[in-house]
């Protein structure tokens, strides 16, 4: 391997504080945050928010451990929005109805549906969410 640039001006530093350009790496142990879910749920959590070092980026990209028991309050859904189940289990409130669900689902939930999601089972649930935050009037 030959660099024709600077090695030190192209190595990623791997924290949210230090983006460089043209891309970030952000690495879990820098972004955790041990907190009660959103939408007001139940229980404990641990939110990943990667990328927050770019105010620009429109793209909002998270990781959500769920301790057993926790929940993601119900709520209306103010945009779309992708939930991608990584690991353990969880009943997900949908528009009034109870679907289970569990690795490898993803879910898209639409802009004015309803949603909450319990985490069922002993194991945490871990997942990914992935949406575009909305400009503000």
């Amino acid at each position: 391997l030959t660099l024709s640039r600077n090695w030190e001006a192209e190595t990623p530093m791997k924290s949210p504080k230090y983006p460089q350009p043209g891309y970030i790496i952000d690495n879990d142990s820098d972004v955790a945050t041990r907190e009660r879910p959103p939408h007001e749920g139940d229980g404990m959590s641990t939110a990943f928010s990667y990328f927050e070092a770019d105010k620009d980026i429109k793209l909002i990209f998270r990781k959500r451990v769920m301790e057993p028991g926790s929940s993601v309050g119900y709520h209306e859904q103010p945009h779309d929005e992708i939930y991608y189940i990584v690991s353990g289990t969880a009943d997900l409130g949908m528009n009034e109805k109870t679907i289970p669900v569990g690795p490898g689902d993803a879910i898209l939930t639409l802009a004015g549906s309803w949603h909450g999601l319990q985490q069922t089972g002993n194991e945490e649930l871990v997942l990914f969410i992935i949406y575009e935050e909305q400009d503000t009037p």
